[in-house]
């Protein structure tokens, strides 16, 4: 059976890969300001489910509602191949399952394979980690909670932010996991050289982003620390 679309979380996925290669693009750093950074953060936060799909798969920020189409398709088809299987299969063999399958030829998505993996476990990241925030709502008693829901954001609660960003490392520890687990499959590959060499890659990635969240978690951890010694006062 076909997953379902969880088009938000898919929308979410596909923004994290745009500001993400913004943010380490060196030629980016180079030659903009930091305001004008911010800026572009909150443009890419602003764009629509198929402005999204269709800058980063299209290229094309009036995205034809087929190819969106096609995108989707192509995630539910390369869902079912699992990670190993389609990081090491050639973009024409990809091409070919996708039009075995729908009878369109799968040009945008399965040419852009290391992306895709890319989207696809931050689709995963999502799913993980969106769970916990609801409960991270209830670390603090119930009159601190409602005083900062009414006049603040719950982030500004160091507890608050200890709780999602413990979940959030579960979660990136998982797919990290999952990404190293896989390196095994890859040896039944079309491709396997290609397999581990984009497997290694995003290693690298996932392994940079738990080390982020290990530190922010120190982080938290002692504000948190120092809030609840002066609410002893």
């Amino acid at each position: 059976m076909e997953p379902k679309l969880d088009k938000k979380a898919l929308e979410w996925a596909c923004k994290q890969l745009i500001l993400t290669s913004a943010k380490n693009s060196k030629y980016l750093k180079e030659n903009s300001e930091s305001k004008e950074r911010i800026l572009f953060a909150k443009w890419v936060k602003g764009l629509t489910y198929n402005q999204t799909l269709g800058i980063l798969f299209e290229q094309s920020y009036k995205p034809n509602t087929q190819k969106i189409r096609d995108i989707e398709d192509a995630y539910a088809i390369l869902s079912l191949l699992g990670f190993a299987s389609y990081l090491g299969t050639g973009a024409a063999t990809l091409k070919n399952i996708f039009q075995d399958r729908t009878g369109r030829a799968g040009i945008y998505f399965a040419s852009h394979i290391l992306t895709t993996a890319s989207m696809i476990l931050y689709y995963k990241y999502k799913q993980y980690k969106d769970p916990c925030y609801q409960k991270c709502k209830n670390v603090l008693p119930a009159h601190i909670r409602n005083r900062y829901e009414e006049r603040h954001s719950l982030e500004d609660l160091p507890e608050y932010n200890v709780c999602t960003t413990k979940c959030a490392l579960d979660a990136a520890i998982n797919i990290l996991r999952q990404i190293k687990g896989e390196k095994g499959k890859c040896s039944r590959t079309e491709k396997p050289e290609k397999c581990i060499e984009r497997l290694n890659k995003l290693e690298i990635k996932w392994t940079e982003k738990v080390k982020d969240l290990k530190d922010s978690l120190i982080k938290y951890e002692k504000e948190a620390r120092e809030e609840r010694e002066t609410r002893k006062y």
